[in-house]
């Protein structure tokens, strides 16, 4: 199978930076970090990407989006061992080129009367310095201006936003 056409073939369901060869994925066996497969090497080679920041209790990982060197990801945990049906994901930026994780940070919610510090982040997407995402508890995108969170967060996943 030409190199073409499997990177063709697993872009539809996995990260793939199509300008290097390179392939992201993210085995559910792993819990800190993700894969890199070189499609350029023979034999093709694999990497083990380790993620910081998570939170805790995680029990997964997703990688939504390859831009570049950026590698947009949901960190899915859960807030409550208690209750394990109650979850939770964060969306993270992790950037290739400095081995770096951004996550965003949970902000508080009030669910069925308790107040809790949640991301609520699903299904992301980014666009330039913008992120988009459903909230995980309800029909609603929200779109974020990184530029912006960056300034009152200090979670500044771009160059030059500091």
């Amino acid at each position: 199978i030409s190199f073409s056409i499997l990177t063709f073939l697993l872009s539809s369901f996995l990260g793939v930076s199509p300008n290097n060869g390179w392939v992201y994925y993210d085995p559910v066996t792993m819990l800190d970090g993700f894969m890199k497969l070189d499609l350029t090497t023979t034999p093709m080679t694999y990497e083990k990407i380790p993620l910081s920041g998570l939170q805790p209790n995680t029990f997964s990982i997703a990688i939504h989006e390859v831009e570049g060197a950026t590698i947009l990801y949901n960190n899915i945990y859960t807030p409550d061992l208690n209750n394990t049906d109650n979850r939770d994901g964060c969306a993270c930026y992790y950037r290739a080129d400095n081995n770096k994780s951004y996550c965003m940070l949970p902000v508080e919610f009030e669910t069925q009367g308790e107040k809790q510090m949640l991301c609520r982040q699903s299904y992301a997407e980014f666009d330039g310095h913008y992120l988009a995402w459903q909230d995980w508890q309800s029909p609603f995108m929200v779109v974020r201006d990184m530029e912006c969170y960056c300034e009152k967060e200090g979670v500044c996943p771009f160059e030059g936003l500091k």
